[in-house]
C-alpha cells in the first residue's frame, strides 16, 4: 500500500449512531491519545476497572452533529456510573471502529 492510500485508510471518520431514548450522536475510533487516556484512567494489573475504560472511551470518542466532543474528561465519574443502555452501545461501536472488541460477548471474554 502506498503512502497516499495508507493515509486515506488511517482517517478516523466519525459515524452516526442512534441510542434509543437518548438521541443521535457520532462516534469515532480511538486515536492513540484516546487509548492512552483510557488506559491511564482504568487502573492496572488485576485492578482494571472496565466501567472506567468504557467511560473514558465514550468521553473521548462521542461527538455531536458538528463533530465536537459531547463530554469532557472531567465527566468520567458520572459516565462510569451511567445507565448501561446508553454507555454500552456507544462503547461497543467505538471499539468496533477501533478494531477492538466488537460485541458484548467479546467484552465479557476480555
Amino acid at each position: 500500500m502506498n503512502r497516499k492510500d495508507l493515509l486515506k485508510k488511517l482517517l478516523n471518520v466519525p459515524v452516526p449512531i442512534t441510542i434509543e431514548g437518548y438521541g443521535d450522536y457520532k462516534v469515532k475510533g480511538l486515536s492513540t491519545s484516546d487509548y492512552l487516556f483510557a488506559a491511564a484512567n482504568t487502573g492496572s494489573g488485576e485492578t482494571i476497572q472496565q466501567e472506567m475504560y468504557f467511560a473514558a472511551i465514550v468521553a473521548r470518542c462521542t461527538l455531536d452533529a458538528t463533530n465536537k466532543r459531547v463530554f469532557a474528561d472531567e465527566d468520567l465519574k458520572i459516565l462510569s456510573e451511567a445507565e448501561a443502555g446508553f454507555i454500552l452501545p456507544l462503547a461497543l461501536k467505538i471499539q468496533s471502529l477501533s478494531g477492538n472488541l466488537e460485541t458484548e460477548e467479546d467484552v465479557k471474554k476480555a
